[in-house]
């Protein structure tokens, strides 16, 4: 079996980071597996909580955060073979989502597994629901395939999974900052000669807490990430569920 490390990015997000740790620890895989909280200066007892169940901790600063920096960070610091990335408000609802995960790896030319997001009533908003649920029962029917090209929502770091002997040849690509260089990473392993494997069964639920024009807001923030950006808070202000505040401690 694999080694796996699993790097979930987070930031004031306490009972959710908890109540996704109990879920990873009901998971059915046998191999050996390491958590690692990417935390963001939360002010809200995340870290303590992550240290307690038994999580390795790495703190990146509010003002040298970028996402696929943080994501770096984590894959850096990772023993494992295969590596998982989540955030703190991912929730796997299979227990066995992380087998499903990794086992594609025992392809060789395998570079990384991915899902789109699954609605939940419990989680999501009704806008949301109507949003995801078409896309995500699409991919349901087809069932497990292969991705030829790589676009808008594909491979999102969100909840993926890849090698790190792959990320060793190529980190994600820090000038995206806002995101998308999750995609542009599958776009080097699809050119490369690799696999990118979207699997329904791999998927979670996710929500941002979004209304309509939230939504809206969110596809046109998607689009910038088409080219290089820089990390600006004010571009993230249609997520509600951010809790930036209170400032982070000194």
């Amino acid at each position: 079996m694999f080694n796996v490390s699993i790097i979930i990015r987070t930031m004031n997000e306490k009972e959710e980071l908890s109540n996704l740790i109990d879920i990873l620890h009901r998971q059915d895989y046998r191999g050996k597996k390491e958590v690692i909280v990417i935390d963001n200066e939360s002010s809200d007892g995340t870290p303590e909580l992550a240290q307690k169940r038994g999580a390795k901790v790495l703190t990146i600063k509010r003002e040298y955060f970028c996402f696929p920096r943080a994501l770096n960070m984590g894959v850096d610091a990772a023993k494992g073979e295969i590596i998982v990335s989540l955030v703190g408000h991912a929730l796997p609802f299979r227990e066995d989502w992380l087998r499903i995960g990794v086992e594609y790896f025992h392809d060789s030319l395998v570079a990384g597994v991915y899902s789109l997001i699954a609605p939940s009533r419990k989680h999501n908003t009704f806008p949301e629901l109507m949003f995801y649920t078409p896309p995500y029962i699409w991919t349901k029917l087809k069932g497990p395939y292969s991705i030829r090209h790589a676009g808008m929502g594909v491979f999102g770091a969100t909840n993926s999974t890849f090698r790190k002997e792959l990320w060793l040849q190529h980190p994600f690509e820090e000038k995206y900052q806002l995101g998308g260089g999750d995609t542009k990473w599958a776009e080097w392993a699809l050119a490369n000669g690799y696999k990118i494997i979207c699997d329904y069964r791999f998927a979670v639920n996710h929500s941002h807490r979004l209304n309509w024009e939230g939504l809206i807001r969110q596809c046109k923030y998607w689009y910038e990430l088409n080219n290089p950006t820089v990390f600006d808070q004010k571009k993230l202000s249609f997520r509600k569920d951010l809790k930036f505040n209170p400032k982070p401690r000194r």
